[in-house]
Formats: C-alpha cells, sequence, structure tokens
C-alpha cells in the first residue's frame, strides 16, 4: 500500500494528500439504516477526476489501484468498530459524476440503495473504466484552478452562509457553477449546516443518483470477524 501512496506523491502532492485523507475519514455506523451509513461515510472522488483532466497518466489502472488503496485501508480499520464482531459490512464502489466509495453496516435491508436502476458489476476496475473517456472540466465546465472542499467552506463560512454572488465571486465562479460545485463536491449538508448556524434558510442541493438513470455499482460483502 504505501509502495502506492509514494508512486502517488512522485506524482502529484496534493493527489497523495487528498488519498491519504480519504483513507483516514471517519466512518460512522449509527443507527440501523445502512443508507443512512452510506451517507455518512460516502466519498465521491471529484479530485481525482479533476486532476485527470490535465494527467493523462490517471488511466483505468490508476483509478483502480487508487480506489483499492482506499477500500484496503477502510477494510484494516473497521476490524476496530462494532459491526465487525457482529454482522460485518458491505463495501460499495458506484457510478456517479466522480467515482464513489462507500461503507455501511450489514443489515436486514442489505442492498441499502433504491434509486435508479443499478447494474451490479463484478470488479472495481469496470467502474474505474466507465471514466476513461469523461472530462471534468467539459461536463462542469469549471475554469481550470484549484478548489478544495476546505477551501469552499471556508468562503461559505467567512460570509456567513451565504453562497450568493460575493462568496461565488471569491472562489472566482458564477452563483450557478457555486451551487453545482457544492453538489458534486457533496458538501449540502455541511453548506446547510453553516447556514442555519446563521439563521438562514436550507439550499436544496440535488442528491448524488437522483432520476431513474441506470447506473453502476461494485459490492464486497465483509463477513463478521473476517480477516
Amino acid at each position: 500500500m504505501d509502495d502506492f501512496l509514494a508512486y502517488t506523491r512522485s506524482k502529484s502532492r496534493g493527489l497523495a494528500d487528498a488519498l491519504e485523507q480519504v483513507c483516514a475519514t471517519p466512518l460512522d455506523f449509527e443507527g440501523e439504516f445502512p443508507l443512512a451509513h452510506s451517507s455518512a461515510n460516502h466519498v465521491h472522488l471529484w479530485f481525482l477526476e479533476y486532476r485527470a483532466d490535465r494527467a493523462p497518466w490517471i488511466d483505468t489502472e490508476f483509478r483502480t489501484r487508487f480506489i483499492q488503496h482506499i477500500l484496503e485501508h477502510w477494510r484494516i480499520r473497521l476490524k476496530g468498530m462494532a459491526p465487525y464482531r457482529d454482522r460485518g459490512y458491505r463495501m460499495y464502489v458506484y457510478e456517479d459524476a466522480a467515482p464513489t466509495l462507500s461503507v455501511v453496516a450489514e443489515t436486514d435491508i442489505g442492498f441499502p440503495y433504491r434509486f435508479g436502476t443499478p447494474i451490479r458489476v463484478n470488479r472495481i476496475e469496470q467502474i474505474a473504466a466507465l471514466y476513461a473517456n469523461r472530462s471534468w472540466q467539459e461536463r462542469f465546465a469549471f475554469e481550470p484552478f484549484e478548489l478544495s472542499e476546505r477551501r469552499v467552506l471556508k468562503a461559505v463560512e467567512g460570509h456567513q452562509g451565504s453562497i450568493s454572488k460575493p462568496t461565488a465571486y471569491q472562489l472566482g465562479l458564477k452563483v450557478g457553477k457555486l451551487r453545482l460545485l457544492i453538489a458534486q463536491m457533496d458538501l449540502g449538508d455541511e453548506v446547510n449546516r453553516i447556514r442555519k448556524h446563521y439563521r438562514r434558510r436550507p439550499v436544496p442541493f440535488p442528491e448524488p443518483g437522483e432520476g431513474d438513470e441506470p447506473w453502476c455499482v461494485f459490492e464486497r460483502i465483509l463477513p463478521a470477524r473476517y480477516r
């Protein structure tokens, strides 16, 4: 695992830092509903697709190894949590605006997702390959500069929860693009928590996977006390 992180760092320090952050992201399995677990634990790899537009070395093989690296770190960490001794977990890699990873505790509900038309695939490579000819810039038309989650949230906080012109202009975006970016970064809940703090009404952001479109999903079941 360390070899892949070192290789990634040799190509892009920022991408390696993001990889480490996702590997260490907090995981929460509170409650009995796996969809709530997924909501707490899912990560959109938008930053990987953003960089891929200008980094031809980010190909299907690299995307696959990137995802596998994260899942392996999660698999090890999950052994220290209660569901490991109870019923185990379900790990997911699924198709969205960017490859998306999630993990839920095993429950009687089983497969947690009810939106769209899920198409099961047998290998992570099949998800990674979907992004080989997709351009993040062409699809979302964001200007070619770095925008991290932290920078976006700091700007929203600095403008007391506003996502109107002053906040958008500070980030070099138009208002419509800021809302789209918040949705694609999956920051809607965070932004609305900031807005609530400043007594602003919540803003509806589109949820990943909304609609009836088919989408591909890879599932890995980890039974209780797996090795």
